[in-house]
């Protein structure tokens, strides 16, 4: 379940969208374990 990182899209990428994109990915991630953590719970009760 990993989220990829698209590395030729980032050589062209300035700074600030750079830490913009990988916030991104790191929030779709979370969000993606979020949910699956939410799901367990919801299978558990």
């Amino acid at each position: 379940m990993s989220i990829k990182v698209d590395h030729n899209a980032m050589k062209v990428m300035s700074k600030e969208e750079k830490s913009t994109y990988l916030n991104k990915i790191a929030k779709t991630a979370k969000d993606k374990k979020d949910k699956a953590i939410n799901d367990k719970n919801v299978v558990r009760k």
